[in-house]
């Protein structure tokens, strides 16, 4: 009865959340807050290792989705998508829609590796438009995404609390800035 309840609760939290990804991931977080299994990052200072700080925190990070996976029931999907579904398929992109991702972008206070940022792209997409429109229907056409627009630098901010604690540290993740879409 218990149990019944609280997944009554914890599905009616998700699905109050809508498609808010904010409020969906503090809905999680009131749901199930992730313990920390170590506080050993012991204290920031020199007598810890750089090295053991990052096992650390690598560690924690790489098992966060794990433990919240491990907290919701299995979904049978078969019969999904339904047979009648519509088939999606990818369509070639045109210089108007390019325009639109490319002035709608935000500038981050931190660029990726290629050291592209987003006010340089800007700046540039009257002289770059055809390059970037031609590289995207090229990954299209082929199936292929390129690997360099896979890779990206994360790096950790810390949120509040004890700096010793791994769940009080925030994953940012900088990507490239021409794999924006």
């Amino acid at each position: 009865m218990k149990f019944s309840l609280q997944k009554d609760h914890a599905e009616e939290s998700l699905n109050n959340t809508g498609a808010d990804s904010k409020e969906m991931w503090k809905a999680l977080k009131e749901l199930w807050p992730l313990k920390s299994k170590s506080s050993a990052i012991k204290s920031l200072s020199s007598s810890v290792d750089d090295e053991e700080i990052a096992n650390i925190l690598n560690n924690h990070f790489s098992t966060v989705g794990t433990m919240l996976g491990s907290k919701f029931r299995e979904v049978d999907y078969r019969g999904f998508p339904p047979n009648n579904a519509p088939i999606f398929n990818f369509t070639e992109t045109n210089p108007q829609t390019v325009l639109t991702v490319i002035n709608d972008l935000c500038p981050p206070k931190a660029c990726g590796l290629d050291g592209i940022t987003t006010r340089l792209l800007k700046d540039a997409r009257d002289s770059t438009i055809s390059l970037l429109i031609h590289t995207f229907n090229l990954s299209l056409t082929t199936k292929i995404f390129p690997n360099e627009w896979k890779v990206t630098v994360v790096t950790l901010t810390f949120k509040d609390g004890r700096s010793d604690n791994p769940t009080n540290y925030k994953p940012i993740s900088l990507n490239l800035s021409v794999s924006f879409q």
